[in-house]
């Protein structure tokens, strides 16, 4: 367990999908623009339907993983996988963040 909460700048509120989100590269984002349509379809029938439930980034990046027949369970997820993940500390200053506060304090190699 990890008794921390860590959000890379201290400055937003975020969760850890925000920055899984910020880590889909650049040939694979497209995928949430069909997810987005999705939402805006779903969002136009919440007066008629309002018991829709609209997917939050969470489940957004579930199916994203899904599309692309990754296992969804958290456990089984590899989430040092490049070809889903953009890992590049340069490209992504939210993760740089996180990766040198955890090498700092927790003697981690990453």
């Amino acid at each position: 367990e990890f008794e921390y909460f860590l959000w890379p700048n201290h400055e937003t509120d975020g969760e850890i999908e925000d920055l899984l989100f910020q880590l889909i590269p650049a040939d694979k984002i497209a995928v949430f623009d069909c997810f987005n349509k999705q939402i805006e379809c779903l969002n136009s029938l919440k007066k008629s339907l309002p018991e829709i439930r609209i997917p939050a980034l969470e489940e957004q990046l579930n199916y994203y993983l899904y599309t692309f027949d990754q296992k969804s369970g958290e456990k089984d997820r590899d989430y040092k996988n490049q070809e889903f993940w953009c890992l590049d500390t340069e490209k992504c200053q939210d993760l740089k963040t996180v990766v040198d506060f955890l090498k700092k304090y927790f003697d981690v190699k990453v």
